[in-house]
């Protein structure tokens, strides 16, 4: 099912990174809107890793 909703991020924290975010020493990683722990975040697998 596609996301029924679309965020617009901005890191209020770090501009040079804006709008990624780097995950702290914690696992946790803090939006302004909301809170992921380290297993709520997925990624894409690097080009080469792909089959």
């Amino acid at each position: 099912m596609p996301a029924q909703d679309v965020h617009i991020m901005k890191n209020p924290t770090d501009a040079s990174v804006s709008p990624w975010y780097k995950l702290s020493s914690d696992d946790t990683l803090c939006t302004p809107e909301w809170v992921f722990e380290k297993f709520d975040l997925k990624c894409f697998a690097p080009k080469n890793d792909r089959n």
